[in-house]
């Protein structure tokens, strides 16, 4: 039965003034019809209350996807950070609802870490690789940002230099046909600098379980213009085409042409940033917080890379969690050089807000807030972390960290040659501590199971140095990010406990 009340959130700046509006995004499992507003009431300031507003102090308006409030009095202090909006939730007699929640249905979905640099080019076209959970799924919706992932400071969520409009279809391989998106009715959606998310009208299609199917997507704009970027081609077949063309070339099948006046990439291919849509039944749906050894930095080949899976770890230990191929839906909310507290408000409030269609959290992040920050503050950050994916109903899984090596006297060819970071040496005050840490939390209920690749890529003899064959940079480059080789051995363990993830 649906009762009780419900929090949204919104995030604002600045004092709360009578006539001001502020809107709170519906959460994707409740409409507007399954809330009331009589016994409303505002919390402001996030975990620490500055004040309460009462029913007589705002009104509310219900709308399909957002509560819009406004303010009826002046409020003497500014909030914090965050504003809480308490509504009650209309009972199962008078709003039943047997539709399958909505959730995340397609692998190798990539938060915006870059926008391209200014050129000429007038319009960007992109083709990318995903792949269905195994079960069967409809009701398809694109998730476009007209954001992008800052990359210095780790990731602080910048607005797009610019307006864009979209386009998109879905490319299936039998029979090859391409199905268009539709934003609001209309083939155009468009993407206004610093807002949230574009998301497609349900395109009403029906795709048997572990589907791999193509996600073709249009920026067109004026000369000049500046796309939000994610992904590197993991498949062939997976590109963009910047170009001057007048004319798109999505709606139809096959690889993009190279146009006249175009010219073709493979790294950072703009794109939708999560597929939605409904499960015959839900299946896990997982959520990457990452820096940039998960997003793949140091994994130099494809080779073992199937259809619907990328670089990385992770990616690669989520490609069979069944057996037989089937993939469970991800998302990857980070970027290289992030730390844990890039993931807490204010830097991540659209991206946080994506965790209402996942089931699972993999939390990999953590490295560089020990290598630049104390243990105790590194604790701190995943704790809150971990307490805000539980609070969005997440089961929460932390990666354990990795060896981080400062020096080399023979390029990785041997333990010997290796000079842990300082508190990354076996016995040292950061790295051993944290992961004890971890496991312990785990023990005590405070999060819900681990992931741990150290087995597969730490020297067992040496602890706190990679494994090594003799051959120069066999497990690492650069001391901090595993080889493809050792990511391919570190997915093991991700897949281990992916295959027991239930919902």
């Amino acid at each position: 039965m649906r009762s009780g009340t419900t929090f949204l959130s919104a995030y604002v700046s600045g004092a709360i003034t009578a006539g001001r509006s502020v809107t709170f995004p519906i959460p994707p499992w409740l409409s507007a019809t399954d809330l009331q507003t009589e016994a409303a009431v505002i919390h402001v300031g996030g975990g620490s209350v500055l004040f309460s507003a009462l029913r007589g102090d705002f009104s509310v308006v219900l709308q399909s996807a957002v509560a819009r409030v406004t303010f009826l009095r002046d409020f003497p202090e500014p909030p914090t950070s965050e504003l809480r909006l308490e509504l009650g939730i209309a009972s199962a007699q008078t709003q039943p609802s047997s539709a399958p929640r909505l959730q995340l249905v397609a692998t190798c979905s990539f938060i915006a870490n870059a926008q391209t640099a200014s050129d000429a080019s007038s319009r960007y076209e992109s083709r990318v690789r995903v792949k269905s959970p195994p079960v069967a799924v409809s009701d398809l919706q694109l998730l476009y940002p007209a954001y992008y992932l800052l990359s210095s400071g780790g990731g602080v969520e910048t607005a797009l230099a610019n307006n864009l409009a979209i386009g998109a279809a879905i490319e299936l391989d039998t029979p090859a046909k391409h199905v268009p998106a539709y934003f609001q009715g209309k083939l155009q959606g468009a993407l206004e600098a610093g807002a949230g998310l574009v998301t497609s009208d349900p395109i009403g299609i029906d795709l048997e379980p572990s589907t791999a199917f193509w996600v073709r997507s249009d920026f067109p704009g004026a000369p000049g213009l500046q796309v939000p970027t994610g992904r590197n081609a993991a498949v062939n077949g997976e590109s963009f085409v910047k170009s001057t063309e007048a004319a798109t070339q999505i709606y139809g099948t096959g690889l993009l042409a190279a146009r006249t006046t175009g010219t073709v990439g493979s790294n950072g291919i703009p794109g939708p940033i999560a597929v939605i849509g409904r499960a015959e039944r839900p299946v896990p749906a997982i959520a990457i917080l990452n820096d940039s050894i998960a997003f793949g930095s140091g994994d130099a080949s494809n080779s073992g890379i199937v259809a619907g899976g990328n670089y990385g770890f992770v990616p690669r230990g989520l490609q069979d969690v069944d057996g037989a191929g089937g993939m469970w839906p991800w998302i990857m909310i980070g970027r290289s050089g992030g730390n844990l507290s890039n993931f807490l408000t204010p830097d991540a409030p659209r991206r946080m807000a994506l965790l209402h269609y996942c089931s699972h959290a993999i939390v990999q992040a953590g490295t560089n807030d020990l290598a630049s920050q104390s243990l105790a503050a590194a604790q701190s950050s995943a704790l809150k972390v971990w307490a805000a994916c539980r609070r969005r109903g997440l089961k929460v899984y932390q990666v354990l960290i990795f060896p981080r090596i400062a020096s080399t006297t023979d390029t990785y060819a041997s333990a010997a040659g290796q000079v842990p970071a300082a508190g990354f040496e076996a016995g040292g005050g950061k790295r051993d501590p944290f992961n004890a840490w971890v496991r312990a939390c785990v023990a005590d209920g405070t999060i819900d199971g681990l992931i741990d690749p150290n087995p597969f890529v730490e020297d067992s003899v040496n602890p706190g140095k990679w494994i090594t064959n003799g051959v120069a940079n066999y497990p690492t480059a650069d001391g901090v990010h595993p080889s493809t080789a050792l990511h391919v051995l570190a997915a093991k363990a991700v897949a281990a406990v992916a295959r027991t993830f239930t919902v």
